[in-house]
């Protein structure tokens, strides 16, 4: 296991810096090894990778999106002293720089990844460094030890194309990006992310006069042992306090979606047992309701008989400790989401990501041409928009669990949450007719 003490070391750089970069990271200070544990690591550097990108990346190194240096610091057995004011002001060799070109007009991100003889201090692996361009920022990183790395660091950017308030950054769509929060050296929650494909809806043919049920895209993780921690039954109003919506709007597949859920769970730091809940099941309703106008459908209501159906269901699956499986009872609409981690977004977040799981399933519908296969791959968004559907209930359930790598699960302890959504009258019925007269496309 590796222990930090409360050491700093001074950096060697070894890249060329350009005579006008236009981004400068420079690492300025981190808690070192224990004596102690230099018998492993004693001649080995530090090693930094440092990235600068245009989008959130789960592996910078491997994204086309970013553009990364490697910096070597002093072995771990040499030591070194604390330089910051030195290093900020001047550029000597001894100082540890990353100079990074960035050709685009999007706010950047910056991230770091911290190793030593190879093995990974940081967990994960890639961490996010946001902080006010020129000044000295100390965040502590989660690591594989029980303790995290406290690094110094400071950016300094030339870039004209956007503004240098990090808080307020937004693209040129007006989007806001993800921007890490620091944490404190005693918040020990690290975060840990992990989600899969979605699953396929479930479909029955029925008779003309009835519907199918859909099943909602599964972010699937979690772990094996489970227990009734909370099964989160509240009062749900279905309006929403803010009037951003859609900030996640054009995140097109899955793929992007994972990566923002993940970054914003690595920016909120929000222990999984802390979820507002009541405001999580509102904002649900509200970004229907803000995603439905803008196909012409009426909002839906918040009905208290389909929440607590939605909440058995949740109860139930968490109780199973197993994949997410549909209702056998399909007199509703029903949407499913699943997810597992340490850390979460805040609760908007983390609700406009969820709609917008299901909202992906957009760019597999044909208007104009009904066919009963599409309901496999566009069931969870043609539902979501349903004219004929009026009421909503959101079911939550959030438990422990350990690992064990069961199936849908990891080998890791995570919190696991199991997200159901029942709709009345249920959409989706399986007619030509229906299809045309309830699932219309995007007004404005």
């Amino acid at each position: 296991m590796i222990i930090r003490s409360a050491l700093a070391l001074l950096l060697i750089a070894t890249t060329a810096h350009s005579q006008n970069p236009d981004a400068e990271v420079r690492l300025l200070a981190y808690d070192a090894l224990r004596p102690d544990q230099y018998y492993r690591f004693q001649n080995a550097h530090y090693a930094f990778e440092v990235c600068i990108c245009n989008r959130p990346a789960r592996d910078p190194k491997l994204s086309r999106f970013c553009t990364c240096a490697d910096l070597k610091g002093r072995t771990i057995s040499e030591g070194a002293i604390n330089m910051t004011e030195r290093c900020l002001s001047e550029k000597p060799v001894d100082c540890l720089i990353a100079a990074l070109p960035y050709f685009d007009r999007e706010p950047p991100m910056y991230y770091v990844r911290v190793s030593a003889n190879g093995w990974v201090l940081t967990q994960p692996g890639w961490q996010e460094l946001t902080q006010g361009n020129d000044k000295t920022t100390v965040v502590s990183l989660p690591s594989s030890s029980n303790a995290p790395i406290t690094l110094t660091f400071s950016i300094t950017e030339h870039l004209q194309q956007w503004s240098n308030n990090r808080g307020a950054a937004k693209s040129a769509t007006g989007e806001n990006r993800p921007v890490v929060k620091q944490d404190k050296k005693t918040n020990k929650e690290r975060p840990w992310f992990l989600m899969t494909s979605t699953t396929a809806p479930s479909w029955t043919r029925m008779r003309a006069s009835t519907t199918t049920t859909t099943a909602a895209p599964t972010t699937t993780t979690a772990a094996a042992r489970w227990n009734d921690w909370q099964t989160n039954e509240v009062t749900t109003n279905p309006t929403s306090s803010t009037p951003d919506y859609l900030r996640f709007i054009n995140i097109a597949n899955m793929y992007d979606l994972r990566n923002y859920l993940y970054m914003e769970s690595l920016r909120d730091q929000i222990p999984a047992w802390r979820l507002d809940i009541q405001e999580y099941k509102n904002e649900i309703i509200a970004h229907h309701n803000a995603i439905r106008s803008l196909h012409g459908s009426p909002p839906l209501e918040y009905d208290g008989y389909l929440e607590g159906e939605a909440q058995r269901w949740a109860s139930m699956l968490g109780a199973r400790s197993s994949c997410i499986a549909h209702d056998p009872n399909r007199r509703h609409g029903e949407c499913l989401f699943y997810f597992g981690g340490l850390t979460l977004p805040n609760a908007r977040t983390l609700a406009a990501l969820t709609v917008q799981s299901f909202y992906l399933e957009r760019n597999f519908y044909d208007y104009d041409n009904y066919r009963p296969v599409f309901f496999y791959r566009t069931g969870h968004f043609t539902q979501l928009v349903w004219r004929a559907s009026r009421r909503i209930g959101v079911g939550v359930h959030i438990q422990l669990a350990s690992g064990g790598g069961a199936p849908c699960r990891p080998f890791s302890p995570t919190y696991q949450l199991y997200v159901v959504i029942k709709y009345d009258p249920p959409g989706n019925v399986q007619s030509a007719y229906a299809y045309r007269n309830n699932v219309s496309p995007r007004l404005y």
